[in-house]
């Protein structure tokens, strides 16, 4: 049963990636296009003239649908129901084998963690996961979480975001045991990648305007805050301290890149936040739940 539940939120883990990449990285629905770099100077406390962005109708607000069709011929056709009724004739196999060898987990994530670069203090993180063993000593786990950075003083952002910034995120990961569950010190590598969402609030609200899809202006927005959509990859090395039955502590080690899509979600163009190179050190709690 609960590897059915695995299974669909690990679809709908996809099912989400993709709708938030192509909503990123198109323009947000009030058309128009700027930089986010004016954003955060006109949101600033140096500030002492007008909070109004320029921006300009975005001419990649509406193109034409493609749409892809996929056509599968009568020989096709009967090459998919032949591997049906083939996957239906090795279903019971296959699920004995799974109840001989799966287990499924759930584990409490926390930690902090560096980023590369002079605007953020420090990178705090907490994760919740379930996992399934789905052959001896590997392990894959759907994880969500979320994490806040502080922004340093001396870094410029201080004066135009309210403090600093918050990552939403839900990823898969996969975990390869070196030892074996019984032993009383445990040791595996991991990795994995991760949909991140990072939300900020402006110190002081900016204006900006916007058009309609032909590019005619229609009104100006008043903005306090804003997101960026982010793709996370990492891995990394981890030790059990602690494990009995059913029970694990451990810490782990886990470097990795968050790359930022090009685009805000209120259309402007992200010249403010590079790549994030980071590393995290976290401490977790493991318990088996079958």
């Amino acid at each position: 049963m609960f590897k059915n539940i695995f299974l669909l939120l690990a679809n709908l883990l996809l099912i989400i990636f993709l709708i938030n990449f192509f909503t990123s990285c198109a323009s947000s629905n009030h058309n128009r296009r700027g930089k986010l770099s004016d954003a955060m100077e006109k949101a600033s406390d140096d500030n002492k003239k007008d909070r109004e962005v320029e921006t300009e109708p975005d001419p990649d607000y509406y193109e034409e649908e493609i749409v892809f069709v996929a056509h599968f011929g009568s020989e096709d056709t009967l090459n998919l129901q032949q591997a049906n009724l083939t996957d239906k004739k090795m279903q019971p196999e296959i699920m004995d084998t799974e109840l001989e060898t799966s287990s499924t987990w759930f584990s409490i994530r926390g930690g902090t963690g560096i980023i590369k670069g002079k605007d953020f203090f420090g990178l705090n993180h907490f994760n919740l996961a379930a996992g399934e063993f789905l052959m001896p000593q590997h392990r894959v786990e759907f994880n969500a979480g979320f994490a806040w950075a502080p922004i340093q003083y001396t870094s410029v952002l201080k004066q135009s975001l309210d403090g600093g910034v918050t990552l939403l995120n839900l990823g898969l990961n996969y975990k390869w045991f070196t030892t074996p569950e019984h032993t009383f010190l445990g040791q595996y590598f991991t990795f994995g990648f991760k949909y991140n969402y990072m939300i900020w609030s402006y110190k002081n609200p900016i204006l900006a305007d916007y058009y309609d899809d032909w590019g005619n202006y229609e009104g100006t927005d008043e903005i306090t805050g804003d997101g960026l959509s982010g793709f996370e990859f990492y891995s990394g090395i981890g030790f059990h301290v602690l494990q009995v039955k059913g029970f694990q502590i451990g810490t782990e080690l886990s470097p990795g890149v968050i790359f930022w899509v090009w685009e805000t979600t209120e259309g402007f163009e992200n010249d403010v936040f590079p790549t994030f190179w980071y590393i995290k050190f976290k401490v977790l709690i493991n318990f088996r739940i079958n």
